[in-house]
């Protein structure tokens, strides 16, 4: 009995730190509304980045309007007040939840580059925290 209480007394501040996510993670959740191109916000507030992609930007030094409002768009009118899947994988540096998203069985990443409002990162994408970043797998 020691014994189990010594292993759950470990193993619990791994499972339960906020950090930690493994990409077999899934949930449905409702998108409020999208940040850009890449970035939706859930109706519970969560910032949710999309991976293996990358959108012109709105804002900063890099910033290319037409294009961006053109993804800022059209991810809006897919996923903003609807329910989708969520697969996550990590979390990044601003604390944003790294994730897949499908809806209706499309995988949301896949139809923004698909519809070249979008970038895959494939070429230059590694790992991240150990896990695959396959954009066609969700």
């Amino acid at each position: 009995m020691h014994f189990l209480a010594l292993i759950t007394a470990l193993l619990l501040p791994v499972v339960i730190d906020s950090t930690f996510i493994a990409e077999t993670a899934q949930a449905t959740i409702t998108i409020g509304s999208c940040y850009d191109g890449d970035t939706p916000t859930s109706m519970a507030g969560e910032k949710i980045r999309l991976a293996c992609i990358n959108s012109s930007e709105l804002n900063g030094s890099h910033v290319d309007p037409l294009p961006a409002l053109a993804a800022l768009d059209f991810l809006n009118d897919l996923v903003a007040g609807e329910e989708v899947l969520i697969r996550c994988i990590t979390k990044d540096r601003f604390v944003r939840t790294v994730a897949k998203l499908s809806k209706d069985e499309i995988n949301i990443q896949q139809l923004l580059v698909k519809k070249a409002l979008l970038r895959s990162m494939q070429s230059k994408q590694r790992n991240v925290a150990g896990v695959s970043a396959d954009l066609f797998a969700i």
